[in-house]
């Protein structure tokens, strides 16, 4: 909350914040569906509780509102919108991006060559039927449009 007091305090009166954030994780396979896949492989960690920080902090829209009116905003509101999310412009560029980004590379890291080989080898499978003319493309980045007022 602490931040947004601050973003509060350096905006002029009635100045408008927008901002983008993640819906819940069940709702945004482009990032759930990579882990799903390699969960016999490798210990994924444990998700984020819902006070906590991470990709799905501000998952729950009655938590932002509440942690940007705490910090002085009026007017808040949140709009969902669903995104296509383009992860790569195939198979191979979607699983590297995975391996390095997210709860997969958070769980590699350490992990030996032959573990992460495997990995990679059912990432690519797992993205190879998501590839079309776009490049990998996940059906929708379920985000929150936020809005508030200074």
């Amino acid at each position: 909350m602490a931040a947004f007091a601050h973003l509060r305090a350096a905006l002029k009166p009635e100045a408008r914040l927008v901002l983008a954030a993640f819906r819940a994780a069940a709702e945004n396979r482009w990032t759930t569906g990579a882990a799903a896949a390699v969960r016999d492989l490798i210990p994924l960690p444990p998700p984020s509780g819902p006070e906590e920080p991470g990709q799905f902090a501000f998952a729950d829209p009655a938590r932002v509102e509440r942690i940007l009116r705490d910090a002085g905003f009026g007017e808040v509101a949140l709009a969902p919108e669903d995104v296509p999310m383009r992860l790569g412009a195939d198979a191979a560029e979607a699983a590297d991006f995975a391996m390095t980004l997210g709860q997969v590379s958070r769980a590699l890291q350490g992990a030996p060559e032959e573990v992460r080989e495997a990995v990679r080898h059912r990432l690519l499978a797992f993205y190879q039927a998501m590839e079309g003319p776009g490049g990998v493309v996940m059906p929708a980045a379920a985000i929150w449009l936020v809005t508030a007022r200074g």
